[in-house]
C-alpha cells in the first residue's frame, strides 16, 4: 500500500510537472504573441507617420509651385505693366513735347503771369 502510494503520488507529481510545464509554454507562447502584437503595431505606427508626412511634404511642394506660379504671374504683370506704362509715358511726352527737363524758376510765357507772391493782398492772406 505505501508503495501503490508512492505511485499515485509520483504520478499526480508528474501531472503536476506536466501541466506546469504546458502552462509555462503557453504562458511563454502568449508573452510572444503579445511581443510580436506590440512589434506589429509600433510598425504600423511608423508606416502611418511615414505616409503621412510623405503626404504633408507633397501638400507642401503642391502649395510651394502655387505660390512660385502667383509670384509669377505677378512679376508677369508687373512686367507687363511698366511695359505698358513706359510706352504710355514716352507716348505722352511725345504729345506733349517736353523734354523731361522739370524748370521751376522759369514759367512758359503767358502762364503764371500773377503769382501769389506779387499780390499784396495775398501776402499779407497767406501771412495770416
Amino acid at each position: 500500500m505505501a508503495a501503490e502510494k508512492a505511485r499515485q503520488k509520483a504520478i499526480a507529481d508528474a501531472e503536476a510537472a506536466a501541466e506546469a510545464e504546458r502552462i509555462a509554454k503557453a504562458e511563454a507562447a502568449i508573452a510572444a504573441a503579445e511581443a510580436e502584437a506590440k512589434a506589429l503595431a509600433k510598425k504600423e505606427a511608423e508606416e502611418k507617420r511615414r505616409l503621412e508626412k510623405e503626404e504633408h511634404d507633397k501638400a507642401m511642394a503642391a502649395q510651394k509651385a502655387k505660390d512660385d506660379l502667383i509670384a509669377a504671374q505677378k512679376a508677369e504683370a508687373l512686367a507687363e505693366s511698366e511695359s505698358e506704362s513706359d510706352s504710355e509715358d514716352d507716348s505722352f511726352l511725345e504729345l506733349k513735347g517736353d523734354n523731361g527737363i522739370i524748370d521751376a524758376t522759369t514759367a512758359p510765357k503767358g502762364q503764371c503771369t500773377e503769382r501769389l507772391w506779387e499780390s499784396g493782398e495775398e501776402m499779407v492772406w497767406q501771412m495770416d
